[in-house]
């Protein structure tokens, strides 16, 4: 199965030769897994604005998403308990609007779901 005495020496080592392929399959899933977590980590700006967010008048609590394309801001999604009221709505995207610079288009504010429905 494996050409010349390497591969004959792995299977003979035993119990060792497994532990260390074991050892390299846990280091390749840990990699593997810690990569895709990279895409869920929150930005400095998204926790700047979730604070600055929660303090507005009925905001209540706030989860921010910001997507970005070449270091630009290309759009925001808010989702906050106040959101079913209008007036906490408009506050909540005219402060997304002055932090990040971008146009009410861009900016998506809608409210959490409440628990049990």
């Amino acid at each position: 199965m494996f050409a010349g005495g390497k591969g004959k020496a792995f299977l003979k080592s035993g119990a060792g030769g497994w532990a260390l392929l074991a050892a390299l399959l846990l280091l390749c899933v840990l990699f593997v897994s810690s990569r895709r977590d990279e895409g869920n980590v929150k930005t400095d700006m998204e926790i700047r604005m979730e604070r600055i967010i929660q303090k507005l008048a009925g905001a209540g609590d706030v989860y921010v998403m910001i997507n970005e394309e070449d270091g630009a801001v290309t759009g925001v999604l808010i989702v906050c308990e106040g959101a079913d009221d209008i007036r906490v709505r408009l506050r909540v995207q005219d402060a997304a609007r002055a932090l990040l610079n971008i146009d009410n288009e861009r900016i998506h504010v809608v409210p959490m779901e409440e628990a049990g429905r």
